[in-house]
């Protein structure tokens, strides 16, 4: 348990408070968005992602121990929750394609928190991992150039745990696939 006694789902309840409060503002008719995207979506939308990606990595990483050993699920889905919400906010941006409205330090910081946020899903495993993956590479897709490959790349190397590095470049190769089937599949339209 944490240093002070409180679970990990009380002490991000607050926060988890905030997010489902902000999901309900981009998405009211509120799909499930394991099917759906959201519904509105606006560069404040990606500034208030990245404020509540940095803080709840900030209240993970005080406990850092902890979540080494225990899933991420254990506050109370925060980041599951999270990881969805960016997953449909970056997908939708690029299909209304409005991407070069959201500031690309925005971009950055979203891309850096799922980075080293990835540290704790790599630990534990399981779903966690897969929605953490999606946001992440639906991030670097939605927003893709190389300068942000290579940004996101360094980010992993600086976090430390070579697994971290290694499951970056994964997904940065794995999107780098589909953008090029991608760019294949229109020249074979023209």
């Amino acid at each position: 348990m944490p240093p002070d006694n409180k679970t990990p789902e009380k002490q991000f309840s607050e926060l988890h408070e905030k997010l489902r409060q902000l999901e309900c503002s981009c998405n009211p008719s509120e799909k499930n968005l394991h099917f759906n995207q959201l519904q509105k979506v606006d560069p404040k939308l990606f500034a208030d992602l990245l404020s509540l990606s940095e803080k709840g990595l900030k209240m993970v990483q005080e406990n850092r121990d902890y979540f080494l050993k225990h899933a991420l699920y254990d506050d109370g889905m925060y980041w599951y929750d999270l990881c969805m919400i960016i997953n449909s906010a970056v997908v939708t941006a690029k299909n209304t394609g409005i991407q070069s409205t959201v500031p690309e330090d925005v971009i950055r910081g979203l891309a850096k928190s799922l980075v080293l946020i990835s540290e704790y899903a790599l630990s534990t495993g399981g779903d966690m991992l897969k929605r953490n993956y999606g946001a992440l590479g639906n991030t670097f897709w939605a927003f893709h150039s190389e300068e942000l490959a290579v940004w996101i790349s360094e980010c992993a190397q600086k976090s430390g745990p070579e697994n971290v590095a290694d499951y970056v470049e994964g997904v940065i190769e794995k999107i780098n696939q589909i953008l090029a089937s991608e760019k294949t599949a229109e020249s074979n339209l023209d």
